[in-house]
């Protein structure tokens, strides 16, 4: 078995080709639809079964926008083991975040704090994003919608949206820290913005291939700027003595 530890590709083509010129090829491309593969699973797999005692030489064609290539090679039995200790793990991963999504809903009902909602709506588009990222959702619940891989472009400024809202109810920036609030507000909007972008682009607005390198560096941009106002909103007001935000810096410093 090979596999391609990367849900995200366009296609991949692989060539095993013998000493004497003749070749065998298998492709894979992202808009198969996921009962049509050689190997019914999240990321892209190929089953190879090559003859003893012949030699061979390997090409592999990759279409993609990054250039990472986690390459694994596995027997028929070490990948079938593989995969039950990957799914076991995966499912306490989501289990103990729709745990987490479940609790914080009934925290909200009972205290109606808003930043509880806004937690449980942050979490619930990070799980969301995860599983569209890594190709369960794919592999699961939309085997015959190959287009949704898109899907974590559209979460991703949904999760930076629904973060920054946490972030402002929860650390109270309109009083404590309110020369940041205009920051919040303009890269919220940003993330709206960015989410109606790209929507558009998965309905069917064409774009080159530059102008969607640019706007995967402004998301990736975008990301960085997030993740900074968190950092630095969260020291600035446990500074200022409010002791809730220890908990804000502890969770991403563990993350």
């Amino acid at each position: 078995i090979m596999e391609f530890a990367y849900e995200l590709y366009y296609s991949i083509d692989v060539y095993f080709i013998k000493e004497d010129g003749s070749f065998i090829k298998k492709t894979i491309h992202r808009n198969d639809f996921a009962f049509n593969r050689e190997l019914v699973h999240r990321n892209f797999t190929f089953s190879f079964n090559l003859e003893k005692n012949v030699s061979y030489k390997i090409f592999i064609r990759i279409k993609s926008k990054v250039m990472t290539v986690p390459l694994y090679l596995w027997s028929m039995k070490s990948f079938s083991y593989k995969l039950q200790k990957e799914y076991i793990i995966l499912g306490i991963y989501y289990g103990i975040i729709s745990i987490m999504i479940i609790f914080n809903l009934f925290v909200f009902f009972s205290t109606k704090d808003i930043s509880y909602l806004f937690y449980v709506f942050y979490t619930t588009s990070y799980m969301l994003w995860q599983f569209s990222y890594n190709g369960l959702g794919f592999q699961f619940f939309w085997p015959t919608l190959p287009s949704l891989s898109f899907l974590p472009n559209l979460f991703s400024p949904i999760v930076l949206f629904f973060i920054l809202c946490f972030i402002r109810s929860f650390l109270e920036v309109r009083k404590n820290v309110p020369y940041l609030k205009i920051i919040f507000d303009v890269l919220s909007a940003v993330c709206i913005l960015e989410l109606i972008i790209f929507t558009m682009i998965m309905f069917g607005l064409s774009v080159t291939e530059l102008i969607n390198m640019i706007l995967t560096a402004l998301a990736n941009v975008l990301n960085a700027t997030v993740i900074i106002l968190v950092m630095m909103s969260t020291v600035i007001t446990l500074i200022k003595g409010f002791k809730p935000a220890r908990f804000i810096l502890i969770a991403w410093l563990c993350f």
